[in-house]
């Protein structure tokens, strides 16, 4: 596992005072023009020896508000950096930002390690974030300086997002509607020629099919996951048998378990009504199942089930493989993954679909003599107007 270098200032509970701050920030001000940052094309921070903000330039300022409506300095002032952009670590631990497990592969802080070190680190802090309430991805390019202030350290951090959203969604949409349209024309095509050929030929067209089917199911849970990050995925709550579901991901999975060696069970549970998405459910469960058995050992055994917890359901997919420290930490973050570049959608897509949509939480546990464990808790009736909900207490 590998640690960045020692932060700025050792992690800490302590905050600055609103005195405190405005004393240094003035002290900064009367040393270096701090309008200047302004003319900087990117969104820059400047902080202290605790990491604590003491000013932010116009563009991160409305980077972190609303397009219309930037957050005004006074609320960034004496806040460190994931508390600034809201990551979901941030508050886990009583010392906050840098004091967390997943705050040692956080590449903003990494740079500020760097800076503190007398190098230049520049690299890129991905993190899961709650804006608006409602859970999403970034991806923070960062290159960190640290200035010496007659006798006053601070760091300038330049911050850049590093994905082009607006022309990143018109491809993505223009893409996913152009390829499910030919999609369907191949689907059609080789449905007609199964039925009207024989031999060899009806058993390519089967193939065809197959493969086909597969390339569309991807599609359309890569439209859903992009629509759920924008806020746009329409959700349709209806009665759902949990031990149905449990089922049907066993025999989705039971031949790809077979070939790789391993043992896939469906655990029986209780009967009781759930009422949720159910297609949006399938598509978290069949990644978590798909997940344990790619990560299972030959010789073991995936098991999936279900718990009848009251005002709650708890599903559960678990495998006998214990998943490193330094992957559980970063498990969730959109992009990132084990099996080469491309891909790192699937447990981002769990979280970012079972908070936003399914008003529940993702859960996971992994360790020696236990295995991994992912569960997902949902409400026992999903409300589909109701604003996102904060995260449910795992039991």
């Amino acid at each position: 596992m590998t640690h960045p270098a020692p932060l700025p200032s050792p992690p800490t509970a302590s905050r600055a005072s609103d005195d405190e701050t405005l004393r240094l920030r003035a002290t900064l001000a009367s040393r270096c023009d701090l309008t200047l940052l302004e003319t900087v094309p990117a969104m820059t921070l400047l902080v202290d020896t605790r990491r604590r903000a003491v000013h932010a330039n116009a563009a991160l300022l409305a980077y972190l508000g609303d397009p219309d409506r930037p957050l005004p300095l006074a609320q960034v002032l004496g806040l460190r950096p994931g508390e600034l952009f809201r990551c979901v670590h941030a508050t886990e631990e009583p010392g906050g930002c840098g004091t967390t497990r997943s705050c040692v592969q956080c590449g903003l802080l990494q740079a500020l390690a760097g800076a503190a070190a007398g190098t230049v680190v520049e690299g890129e802090g991905r993190m899961l974030r709650r804006h608006g309430g409602r859970l999403a991805a970034v991806t923070i390019a960062t290159r960190a300086v640290a200035l010496d202030l007659g006798g006053e350290r601070a760091f300038l951090l330049y911050l850049q997002d590093a994905r082009d959203r607006r022309a990143g969604e018109v491809m993505e949409r223009l893409f996913l509607h152009d390829a499910l349209n030919a999609l369907n024309g191949i689907l059609g095509a080789a449905g007609m020629l199964r039925e009207e050929a024989d031999g060899d030929l009806r058993e390519l067209a089967g193939m065809i099919l197959e493969r086909s089917g597969y390339l569309e199911r991807e599609l359309r849970a890569y439209r859903m996951l992009l629509d759920a990050e924008r806020a746009e995925l329409e959700l349709t709550p209806q009665d759902t048998d949990p031990q149905a579901i449990c089922a049907a991901l066993v025999r989705l999975f039971e031949l790809q378990a077979r070939v790789a060696g391993v043992a896939l069970r469906c655990v029986p549970g209780p009967e009781h009504s759930l009422q949720t998405d159910k297609g949006i459910l399938f598509r978290v469960l069949e990644n978590l199942v798909k997940n344990a058995v790619e990560a299972s050992p030959q010789g073991g055994t995936v098991t999936v089930g279900h718990e009848d917890l009251g005002s709650r359901v708890r599903f559960f997919v678990t495998n006998e493989a214990v998943m490193p420290p330094e992957i559980q930490t970063q498990v969730f973050q959109r992009f990132f993954s084990t099996k080469g570049p491309g891909r790192g959608l699937g447990t981002y897509g769990v979280r970012l679909l079972t908070e936003n949509c399914l008003r529940g939480e993702v859960a996971l546990v992994s360790a020696p003599g236990q295995g991994t464990v992912f569960q997902v808790l949902l409400p026992r009736v999903l409300d589909a107007d109701a604003p996102d909900a904060a995260p449910v207490e795992t039991p």
